[in-house]
Formats: C-alpha cells, structure tokens, sequence
C-alpha cells in the first residue's frame, strides 16, 4: 500500500484522440512569378501591397529577383551556393537555411535595415569567417541562426565579436559551439541579448569546458541552452555572472556526472534561476549515482520553479535533498531513471506549492549507449553528508515518525482509513510505469487540488477500493494494468471525472457480472470513457445510464457480440469506437437508438475489422448501414464475414446500394421458392397422411372379413 502511493506523482495529460486529424496546408496562398522562378505568395494582413513569398523546395541554385513589395522570403530546401542578387529594403523575414551556401562576398544583406529574422541553418558556412561590414546594414535583426554549418574549430574560442557588435537589436543567437568557445567583449555590447543557444541537439557542438569567463561579457543572458555539447568540466560559478539568467540547460552532457553538480548549481543564487535542466548527464553505461544534499544547496535561496533530471542513471537521493530547495519549486522531474523506492521519498510531499510530480517510466529498459561508453565520470565519487549516514542508523519508530508528516489514519464515516496527504497546490499526479505492484485497497487521499492522475503501465491487478477523497479528479489514466478485477464500489466517489482511460486491461468478466450498472454509476461527469483490449463479451443495457455528458466511447479491441446498451440520455456523445470486435450486426432496437442521436448528434461510429454477415437473414442491417454510412468512419474498407452467403460491395456509394437492391430481389426470389417448396412439402406430408390413414383402415376391413369368413 505504502508502496503504491509513494510512487504517485504529476505529469502531462496526454489526451486521446477523438476526431479524425485534418490535413494542414497553406490557405490564400497563390501562384507568383519573379522572373522564371515560380513560387506561392500571400497577401500581407491589411496591406494588400505586400507580399510574403514562398520559394522553398524549387531547386534554385541562385537567389531569383524579387518585386520591391516582397516583405516576407522563404528560400529553404534548394541549392542556393552564393547570395547574386539583392533583396528588397522592406523584408523583415529571410529563411535561406538547408543550401549549399559556403562563402558570402560583399555585402549579401546591403540596405535590409528592417530584416528581424535572418535563418542560415544547415549551410557551409564558416561561423568565424564573418568578414568586416558583413553584418553592418543588420540594425533592426533581432533572431539570427547560424546552426549546422561548418563543425569548423574556433582556434582559442576566436569569435569575431567586433562584426557581432554591430547587431545592436539582437536578442537570440543560435550557433554551433565549437573548440574553446568564448565570447568577447563584442558582445557587451549588444545590451538586448538574452537567448543564447549553441545546443548540440540541433547543430554541432564540441567544446570540454565552460571557464568562468566564457560567459563574462553577455551579461543580460535570459536563456542559456549548452546541451548535448560534451563537456567534460563546468568550472565552479560559471554562470555566476548572469544576474538575469532564468533557463540553464546543461542536459546530455553525459560526461558531467552528478558530481559536477556543485560546481554548476554555484553561484545560481545570484541569478533569476527559474528553470533548471540536467537531463542524460550521467553516462548509462556506469554506475547508478546518488545525488547530494550540497549538490543543490546554491537553490536554496533562488525562486526556481522547475527541476528535471529525467534519463540519468539515478538510484537515490539524500534524505532531505528536495528540503533545501525553495517554496517557489513547483515541478520536479525524475522519469526514466532508475529510483529506487527508499525512505527518501518521504521528500516528496512535504512540499505544499508543488504542483507537479514525474518519476515515471522507471521499468523502461536503459536505452543502448549510443556515445561513448567509457564514462570519464566515474573516476569521481562523490562523499555522502554525515546527515545521510545518520538516517540510517535511525530505527523505526524515528522513520514511522518522519513518515508521519503525509501518512496517517483518520476516521472516515466511522472507520479509521489510511490517508495520504498531499500539497494542497498538487494538480498533477503521475507515476506510470514505476513499479507499482499489487491490488488498490480501500484509503483515502487529501488533495484538494489534484485534477489529474497519471498509473498506466504498472501490475495494480485488482481494483477494490473505494478510493475517497477523488471527486474533484478529472483525468484519470489506468490502461495497461493487467488488472482483471473491478469492484462496484472502486469508482464510487469519482463525481468529477471527465476523462477515464481503462484500456489493455482484463476488465470483461467484472463487466459482465455488472448486470445493474454500479460500477460507473457515479461518473455523472464523464465525458470520455476507454475501454478498449479489455476482452469484453458483454455489456449490461444498463452499464452507462448516468453518462449523460459522455461524449467519447470507446470499445475497441474486444470480443463484443452485440450492442445493446441504453444511450437514449447521451444527447453530447459523438464518437463510438466499435472496431476489432465479433459484431456481425447491430440489432433492430440499436438502430433505432442509433438513429435517434444521429438526428441530435454529429455521432460518428468506427466498426471497421468487424465480422459483418451479408445474408437475407440481415438485409435491414445492410440497409440501414448503407443508408446512414455518413455516420460510419472508413464505410468503404467495411466487409463481409467468411460466412456470409452473399456479397456485398461496400467500395462505393453506388456499388452499396446497387448491393442492397440486388440482395433484396435475390432474397424475394429466395423467399418465393423457399415458400413454394414449403407449401408443397407441406401438400405431400398431408397426402401421405390421408393416403396412409386409406390404406390402415383398408387393411383393417380386409382383416374383418377374413375372421368372419372363418
């Protein structure tokens, strides 16, 4: 039991699909030419004088002549080698990334004095051959991106910071970072820089070590993204400097450890530290680590909100580790690590503001080392604080005292139930895939402010409950469970719920014996109810007769023979999944429910990969279906069992009906015959009668009159 909520955290709600995705395209965009060169242009909002032109994908090898009033180009996705001709004075948008762009000469950007984004991506070009006047008529840019060009070495962190300078209105640079990258005193100078990113996710980036001057002079740094870089070494208060500095990304720097974690977390107190990121920076292939108290004591006095140290190879933490960070910390991220279930855990809820949880995915096999699997870390060990070695000798009533702060037994209705309490600001509560194992018994929890509950992927086998102190609960994920149990009572205090996913579970029997509909009576709010890979054979007419908001069910994947629950209350729903079941029809009394929402509702029913049996004996299903086929998804891939003593042409709107007709005077001749042959069988069975009821009073007489003859 202990076990189970232990493991209860927050995350993001993965909603499921509904409605069929609708294909995105460019709307009001037309057909332009400048010169030979055909590209699609828009109109500028309220300026019908303006245009915003789309040339990508074109296979260009050089810039075409664009028309004075071309405010907006895009040039991606050709072969563009050099920049021939000018652009207009009035583009404020230049995409020219993913060609072949290797040397610019001149002055390719002359008289763009308005132009605020300028993307260079994926090119050939040297990021330290910016010559003198390259970047001079730039003075309104205010995005440039320079990723995944050259992996050209910067001999000494050698930027020209002089050419940089002249960028007075930028404010977000992306590059590679390359060699001993340093950023000159250039960049002092560009007082509206606050985006930083040189991340090795989405370009070239190779440098060991951060010094604490690499960042010395872009002071006003917001945003700071050195992820994915290789580095081997952050030099203690690196980013010290950075009084306005709110998101650190330091992930997948695998060869970092946590070791390095005093070293980075230095200083940040005084920063403007919000948002924290050391994802993957332990290698996989070593050993599990143990994050310190002292690794995060530089927090304690910041107003950081989140925390993620998600894909590290992370057994434990320090018992009292999560109580040095600040009450601003709302989101603390461990998922897909290796979190042992340890008395550290108590940490979790001793933190009122919290509002997000995640040590999900802890059953998730460590993926492959796809870098290099000598991890340069784990010559450093780092010494656990005499407060943790403590904590181990205490006994168990210290423990079961501490534990106390958010288990408890409180009377409940009369009885004494195990609660657990949570911070009052939780709204997130997620712990899918986490080794959870065992049944969920009757307890309660105390968070008013939870909304949303996160358990799939687990072994919770059985479902008794009731679980109380659920009703403000609007999502709830269970599916994939292998629970085969369901009480009446589990559910019974989930007024709130609105969305509830049960799939790839074994829920069929405990359906089936819910002859009255108790297990859902009380999720009057519901309005998308999964049940799909449940190996259901029936349900009761009554099992959802309280849903009246439902608007989504789905029930695919099951061994369903027929449909007759009542929805005659269901006035929202609009989505019915019935696919991959054993549904041969949908008998007389459903189609006329079926008919009735489909007057009030926009319903859509998904009955593809069903066994439909097109025989005289169901023609007014076949009818019926064809009929309403609006109301079906995917009608035309529809087809006939292997037992079906006709075919049945679902191809078309017209093959359908011509199907229909022809299995109408097919199966009135059939009838006819049928009717024929019954009637003349029937005229002999009464011949034969009257003939043998002849013969037997025949031979009777005959028998009299040779006694008398005697």
């Amino acid at each position: 039991m202990a076990f189970f909520i232990s493991s209860i955290v927050q995350i993001t709600v993965l909603y499921f699909g509904l409605l069929i995705t609708a294909s995105l395209g460019k709307e009001n965009w037309d057909t332009c030419h400048f010169g030979s060169v055909k590209c699609l242009c828009q109109k500028g909002k309220g300026q019908t004088n303006l245009l915003k032109a789309d040339c990508s994908n074109r296979g260009l090898r050089s810039v075409p002549v664009f028309s004075s009033n071309v405010t907006w180009i895009d040039l991606s996705n050709n072969r563009i080698y050099w920049i021939n001709n000018w652009f207009p004075s009035n583009v404020t948008y230049l995409d020219l990334s993913r060609n072949s762009l290797y040397r610019l000469y001149g002055h390719p950007f002359r008289g763009l004095y308005n132009l605020k984004t300028l993307n260079l991506e994926r090119n050939q070009l040297n990021q330290t051959y910016f010559y003198e006047g390259f970047f001079d008529d730039l003075h309104s840019l205010t995005e440039l991106n320079l990723k995944s060009n050259i992996p050209t070495y910067i001999p000494h962190g050698y930027l020209n910071d002089k050419e940089y300078s002249k960028l007075k209105s930028l404010q977000t640079l992306k590059m590679d970072g390359i060699g001993s990258l340093t950023f000159g005193k250039g960049f002092g100078r560009l007082e509206k820089f606050q985006k930083l990113d040189v991340s090795g996710k989405t370009g070239n980036c190779s440098f060991e070590r951060i010094s604490k001057d690499m960042f010395l002079y872009t002071p006003r740094l917001v945003y700071l993204d050195v992820s994915a870089c290789n580095i081997l070494e952050i030099e203690e208060g690196a980013f010290g400097n950075l009084k306005y500095l709110e998101h650190l990304d330091v992930s997948f720097n695998q060869h970092l450890g946590f070791w390095s974690l005093p070293n980075i977390t230095h200083d940040l107190n005084k920063t403007s530290i919000k948002t924290f990121l050391a994802k993957g920076i332990n290698c996989l292939a070593g050993m599990s680590g143990t994050i310190l108290k002292h690794s995060l004591q530089y927090l304690q006095n910041t107003k950081i909100s989140e925390i993620n140290f998600e894909k590290n190879k992370l057994e434990h933490f320090e018992l009292g580790l999560l109580r040095v960070l600040p009450d601003t910390l709302t989101t603390i991220s461990m998922g897909e690590m290796e979190l042992a279930q340890g008395i550290f855990v108590t940490d979790y809820f001793l933190f009122q503001n919290r509002q997000f949880y995640n040590i999900s995915l802890q059953m998730r096999s460590i993926p492959y080392q796809t870098f290099d699997s000598h991890c340069k870390h784990d010559r450093y060990r780092p010494r656990m604080s005499i407060e943790y070695f403590n904590w181990l000798e205490y006994d168990n009533e210290q423990r079961e005292a501490s534990s106390s702060t958010f288990i408890s037994r409180k009377k409940w209705n009369d009885q004494f139930l195990v609660t657990f309490e949570f911070p009052k600001t939780l709204n997130v509560f997620h712990g899918n895939m986490s080794r959870l194992y065992g049944d969920i018994p009757e307890f309660k929890i105390n968070a008013p402010g939870l909304r949303e509950i996160y358990m799939q992927d687990n072994l919770l086998y059985s479902w008794d409950g009731p679980v109380h102190g659920i009703e403000n609960i609007e999502i709830a994920n269970l599916s994939n469970n292998f629970c085969s149990h369901i009480s009446k009572s589990f559910l019974e205090h989930a007024r709130g719920l609105r969305i509830l996913l049960m799939s790839k579970n074994n829920l069929g029997r405990s359906l089936l014996n819910d002859v009255g509909g108790e297990i859902f009576r009380n999720t009057v709010s519901l309005e998308f109810l999964d049940l799909s890979d449940n190996n259901i054979t029936v349900l009761s007419a009554h099992m959802f007769n309280n849903m009246n908001q439902l608007r989504a069910l789905n029930l695919r994947k099951n061994q369903l023979l027929t449909v007759n629950v009542k929805m005659k209350h269901m006035r929202n729903i609009n989505y019915i999944n019935l696919e991959q079941n054993r549904l041969a029809t949908i008998e007389s009394e459903s189609r006329t429910l079926f008919k009735r929402l489909f007057q009030t509702s926009k319903l859509v029913i998904y009955f593809s990969e069903n066994p439909i049996l097109c025989s005289c004996d169901n023609i007014d299903f076949l009818e019926w279906i064809t009929i309403n086929r609006l109301h079906f998804q995917d009608f035309f891939h529809y087809n006939c069992s292997f037992s079906s003593s006709h075919e049945f042409n679902f191809m078309s709107v017209m093959s359908a009906k011509a199907s229909v007709t022809s299995m109408k005077e097919t199966c009135k001749s059939s009838i006819g015959i049928y009717m024929y042959i019954a009637i003349a069988t029937g005229v002999l069975f009464l011949l034969s009668i009257v003939v043998g009821i002849v013969l037997v009073k025949k031979i009777k007489c005959n028998n009299r009159n040779a006694e008398t003859s005697v």
